[in-house]
């Protein structure tokens, strides 16, 4: 199978800066050729040149170059790498050979200084460009699959276009989501929504076959972490940064049951950015185009070192951007205790509730809301669910579960309400649901 992705094209084009941008938010390894020809030969590609002459060099690059063995990965060729016609070959069987295109007025001002570079035309002239340019241009035209014109382009937005066009012809399918087979593909539209499509298995629905409130609180988190991940950063990479996103709220409306075993999209986008605060969207689409839920859900980005909360201005690893579009939820509320609410449970996080941060998963939070419900009441569809995050809980905390009457809210199609808190008076948690 042709996994892997071939950058050729003119020696200042972006071939090894784009790559290692593309092999980031595709998942990929990242293969610099001229680094690998270095690395083999034990000297720098100019000395290899003085000492060979420019036949000798591109006997070398040829050589190296035809034994490649990858997959899934970015492989950036030397701009020379297209007078090789057995690495081509060898290339073009392994992979999708990308051609980035720049005008002859731009990569003369993008090459400087050519004396360390290493380039090198057939007859072992450096300096006339003009040559070089039209001797080329050809032999990447020939041996290209796609040819992306990069002259005023940026890096990561042609990254991202590459991507999409690859995912188009179905050359970077590959699972993000933890669950293997759940994931299909994934893409991005032109205002930058990501679209996720999912399989929904038969354990992300209760006995009764009703989407699970914890469930659909994961679709949507899974889908908002390959969106930033695809884009930008994946959340070890933010941790390594010193930095991690956070979940304070959501609310969510379901429209009918997703089908089990059914697949469907998941839709997400920042719909605002201001202050302290990132609003995402989300929603859920069946293979009919058809909306069966959607979510709003709010985020912080927190400064592990100072462990507060920072404005999103001030996130120094992108510039985070909104896509105005609404989504058609009950308005957001905050979840207190109130003197209706009595006492119901008590429960006590264990080892298994916990994730890699240290505290209950943000997911587990509705299950034990859930859980005590009356059975007359669980029983039935929610259409409506909130969650707010108050406080961390750890293992062994002792946290009471209280409710207002359920089944009298239900009747008289209100919220029936679950705060978790512990004896001190700490809110960790509060839950609302409206049902069928």
């Amino acid at each position: 199978m042709k996994d892997n992705i071939v950058l050729i094209g003119l020696p200042g084009a972006g071939k090894s800066t784009l790559g290692v941008v593309l092999a980031k938010i595709a998942n990929f390894r990242f293969l610099d050729c001229d680094l690998l020809i270095q690395q083999q030969k034990g000297k720098t590609l100019q000395t290899l040149i003085d000492e060979l002459g420019a036949p000798g060099f591109l006997g070398v690059e040829n050589e190296v170059l035809a034994d490649i063995v990858a997959k899934r990965t970015i492989i950036s060729t030397g701009g020379s790498a297209v007078y090789s016609a057995e690495a081509m070959e060898h290339l073009r069987s392994i992979g999708t050979v990308v051609h980035l295109k720049v005008s002859y007025d731009e990569m003369v001002r993008r090459l400087g200084d050519l004396d360390e570079r290493g380039v090198v035309l057939r007859d072992g002239k450096v300096a006339d460009l003009k040559t070089l340019y039209d001797e080329r241009m050809p032999l990447y035209e020939r041996y290209a699959d796609i040819t992306l014109d990069v002259t005023d382009a940026q890096f990561r937005e042609t990254a991202i276009e590459l991507k999409g066009i690859m995912e188009g012809q179905g050359l970077l399918e590959m699972p993000l989501s933890p669950r293997v087979g759940e994931m299909y593909r994934h893409w991005r539209d032109e205002d930058l929504t990501f679209n996720m499509e999912r399989q929904i298995s038969f354990d992300m629905l209760d006995c009764n076959k009703h989407m699970k409130a914890a469930e659909a609180l994961r679709l949507f988190g899974d889908a908002a972490n390959a969106d930033f991940a695809d884009i930008a950063y994946t959340h070890q990479q933010m941790v390594e940064e010193g930095y991690y996103f956070i979940i304070t709220r959501a609310s969510c409306h379901l429209l009918r049951q997703p089908r089990e075993e059914g697949r469907v999209t998941v839709r997400t986008w920042p719909h605002t950015v201001k202050g302290m605060q990132i609003t995402r969207n989300f929603d859920v689409v069946d293979v009919n185009g058809e909306t069966i839920m959607q979510c709003e859900s709010f985020y912080l980005i927190i400064d592990a070192k100072a462990g507060r909360p920072i404005r999103i201005s001030n996130f120094p690893m992108m510039e985070m951007y909104s896509i105005d579009r609404e989504v058609h939820v009950e308005p957001r509320q905050r979840i207190k205790l109130t003197d209706d609410m009595a006492e119901v449970a008590r429960v006590r996080p264990r080892f298994s509730d916990l994730d890699a941060n240290g505290h209950v998963t943000n997911t587990h939070y509705p299950t034990f809301a859930y859980d005590f419900l009356p059975a007359s009441v669980r029983d039935r569809s929610w259409s409506d669910f909130q969650i707010e995050f108050a406080a961390e809980m750890h293992l062994d905390d002792d946290v009471v579960l209280h409710m207002n009457d359920a089944e009298a809210a239900v009747n008289a199609g209100e919220w029936v309400k679950v705060v978790g808190a512990q004896e001190d008076g700490t809110t960790n948690f509060g839950c609302l649901f409206k049902f069928e």
